[in-house]
């Protein structure tokens, strides 16, 4: 075990909780340790960090986009997420949840590497294996775009220029590929579960993860979870969650954390 993330198990004291609501209120005094695109990480003691999200989306279209109200959406969703994936055996680095803000445990997080898994040929798999889909299988199928086949794993360097596939044994110098690809698999299995109770076809997810592999962490939401799709009868669910566009984001949001709350 790390030794950082010895402190994982502590608890939190109620000194500790009433500085982390505190401390969403008054952002400004904390010290500032990173800012992307859609969250920003500030630091509240040595064990402790707090993600303040941005009502920001990214669409494959425009790049990132503001759409108010996203922020809040994103972090009641991660909320329900994270205690059933907790509940279910796999392990997060959130603790508590604000308003817009997510307090996590400071675990060594792999910042630079996403976790992606895929159950269809679909976005850079199909734009980058240009003729994958017409080959046949050593199995004698075929793997066809829009048709979901048993989930693969794959690990992204992220960068500035654009992300990296990394071949694994390169991506093994900065994240346990083993322990996480079978932590990342079990919780996107355990997440299409919980999707499929509400109608929802999990497609595609990404994820962050601590170096040892076995925890996740900065955020389980729409926002990382890539293609959601509703598969029920309802003609206004499936016309706002399988349509992607500025305008529909934040009902989207709303829609799936209804749909999630109705079945809890």
């Amino acid at each position: 075990m790390i030794a950082n993330e010895l402190c994982f198990d502590a608890e939190i004291n109620d000194e500790d909780m009433e500085k982390l609501i505190d401390s969403s209120r008054h952002r400004s005094k904390l010290k500032l340790l990173r800012e992307g695109s859609s969250r920003r990480v500030y630091k509240l003691n040595d064990e402790v960090l707090l993600t303040e999200f941005k009502d920001q989306v990214h669409s494959n279209k425009d790049g990132f986009i503001v759409v108010n109200g996203t922020s809040i959406e994103r972090v009641r969703i991660y909320k329900i997420l994270n205690d059933y994936l907790t509940k279910n055996g796999v392990p997060g680095s959130a603790i508590a949840f604000y308003d817009r803000c997510v307090a996590h445990r400071n675990l060594p997080v792999s910042e630079n590497i996403e976790v992606i898994v895929k159950t269809r040929i679909i976005g850079s798999t199909k734009h980058q294996y240009v003729g994958l889909g017409d080959v046949q299988t050593r199995f004698g199928g075929y793997l066809k775009a829009n048709t979901n086949h048993r989930p693969f794993i794959r690990f992204d360097w992220r960068s500035v220029s654009g992300d990296r596939i990394l071949p694994n044994p390169l991506a093994d110098y900065f994240i346990d590929t083993d322990e996480a690809s079978k932590t990342v698999y079990r919780a996107f299995r355990l997440l299409c579960d919980r999707f499929s109770v509400c109608d929802l076809d999990l497609i595609d997810a990404c994820f962050y993860l601590t170096s040892c592999g076995r925890y996740l962490c900065v955020e389980v939401s729409p926002d990382n979870l890539g293609n959601i799709e509703y598969v029920g009868n309802d003609a206004q669910l499936t016309r706002t969650i399988n349509h992607k566009d500025k305008g529909s984001y934040l009902t989207k949001y709303k829609m799936i954390r209804t749909l999630l709350e109705a079945t809890i």
